[in-house]
Formats: C-alpha cells, sequence, structure tokens
C-alpha cells in the first residue's frame, strides 16, 4: 500500500488528492474484512465510517488552494492498488485475529504492526531489487554513514 501510495505521487496525483484518497481507507478494510475476514458490522457502524470520510473530504474540499495539474491515470491507478492492498491487509488481519482466538492464542501489543511492517519491509527489499536500486541504495549508504545517525 505504501508503495503504490509513492508511486501514485510520483505518477502525478497531487498530496491532497492521495490524502483526501487514503483518508476514505476505513471504506476498503471494511470491504476487505467483509470479504476476507467474515466480519459483520452494525447500520450503525456502516453510518460512522461514512460521516468520517464525508467530513474529511469536506474539509479537504473547503480548503481554498490553488488548481494543481489534473492527476494521470496510472497515478490514480497506483492510488487504488493501494486501497486495495489496504482492504486486504485488514481483512486478512481480522482472520488471523480470529483464527488466533479460535486456537486460544492472544495476540501481544503490537504483534500486527510488527508483521505488517516486517513484511512491508521484505517487499520493499525484494522491489528495490528488481527496480536494480538496492545496489545503488547501500553504496550511498556505504559512502555517507552519516544517513544512520539521524
Amino acid at each position: 500500500a505504501k508503495y503504490c501510495t509513492t508511486a501514485a505521487m510520483i505518477a502525478g496525483v497531487s498530496f491532497p488528492v492521495a490524502t483526501l484518497a487514503k483518508s476514505s481507507k476505513m471504506i476498503p478494510v471494511m470491504v476487505g474484512s467483509l470479504l476476507l475476514g467474515n466480519a459483520k458490522y452494525s447500520l450503525r457502524e456502516y453510518v460512522h465510517v461514512f460521516l468520517i470520510v464525508l467530513g474529511t473530504v469536506l474539509v479537504g474540499l473547503a480548503k481554498k488552494s490553488k488548481p494543481g495539474a489534473p492527476s494521470s491515470l496510472w497515478g490514480i491507478l497506483f492510488l487504488v492498488g493501494s486501497l486495495v492492498c489496504d482492504g486486504v491487509v485488514g481483512g486478512e488481519q481480522r482472520k488471523l485475529k480470529a483464527k488466533m482466538q479460535s486456537v486460544g492464542l492472544k495476540e501481544r501489543n503490537f504483534e500486527m504492526q510488527f508483521y505488517t511492517n516486517f513484511y512491508m519491509g521484505i517487499t520493499a527489499l525484494g522491489f528495490a531489487v528488481a527496480l536494480q536500486e538496492a545496489l545503488p541504495g547501500l553504496r550511498f549508504c556505504l559512502a555517507n554513514p552519516e544517513v544512520f545517525m539521524a
């Protein structure tokens, strides 16, 4: 999801558009949880999500700003991909939590966040290798060790 969001902005989606889209992340997470995690939501929960997203959109649109360049098709597709990834992760996490409960295991604090970040790191490394950016990045870090001091 993070890669797709960054790629969307590089491909020509403005920061406000990306922010508004990612602010609606609750919708794909809810859909992913329904489809993949067998979640059940009350009408009240649907209304809450709708109102939160609506409020975010209204606040985002209410700001006076200069019109930006139109968003590119690739940027929008990457943004949609990011939201799909968010939905899949949300659904899979819900399914994993239910499976853990069914066998009597309890999720520890920050466990899901750790595994999400761990797999995101592996994915980022895979992209860096596939796009031939790993070695130049490593060379840069070795030539500039102060990047590790921040």
